[in-house]
């Protein structure tokens, strides 16, 4: 698809959210660096437990991105990224 949009001079941006389930391998290696929040948002819409990584830790962030750009920004050829996840809880804690 990215190259059908590059070929049609598109550029073209994929929404992530940062987001992670336990037991998958990038929770536990943000978890083993240090760079996972404590903090766990019973998430309304899916159901489940949101994790979160510290991206007020630089070497979180760093991480975050290899991540990112490993599994989904390099491969498909996506010009950009940008994370979602920025609008209000729909639940009153």
């Amino acid at each position: 698809m990215v190259d059908e949009l590059h070929k049609a001079n598109i550029h073209g941006m994929i929404s992530i959210w940062p987001v992670f389930a336990k037991g998958t391998k990038n929770f536990d290696e943000l978890t083993k660096a240090g760079c996972m929040t404590d903090i766990l948002w019973d998430n309304a819409m899916t159901h489940s437990l949101d994790s979160y990584y510290d991206s007020h830790n630089p070497k979180a962030r760093d991480i975050y991105w290899k991540q990112a750009n490993d599994a989904l920004i390099t491969p498909y050829g996506w010009d950009a990224w940008w994370v979602d996840q920025c609008e209000p809880d729909n639940v009153d804690y």
